[in-house]
């Protein structure tokens, strides 16, 4: 899709392309890989983008999944409304990572 073919007002760059866009599912689905993938307060003029999952690193994994699970609930619902969280899932291996 083109930019002058674009009729949603939510869109954004595909992340890895070049002169692609995403918009509806693709676009929130790219916003909440973002928001978990980028360290709050690292994006310039926008330090509320992202989240401090990395809280979570080192932590044993009762607590990990505590930290995690707040994190992405608060930083999902405060930065990307048109989605809704309606499961978490996770799985973990012997040496206690998630």
């Amino acid at each position: 899709m083109e930019i002058t073919e674009i009729k949603t007002p939510n869109w954004q760059k595909k992340r890895g392309s070049v002169g692609e866009i995403v918009t509806d599912l693709d676009d929130i689905e790219q916003c909440l890989d973002n928001i978990f993938n980028i360290p709050k307060g690292s994006v310039a003029l926008q330090p509320n983008i992202g989240s401090n999952i990395i809280e979570a690193i080192g932590q044993k994994t009762p607590n990990a999944l505590q930290i995690a699970k707040t994190l992405i609930l608060q930083e999902f619902a405060n930065q990307e409304p048109r989605a809704e969280i309606v499961s978490l899932s996770y799985s973990s291996n012997d040496q206690g990572e998630i």
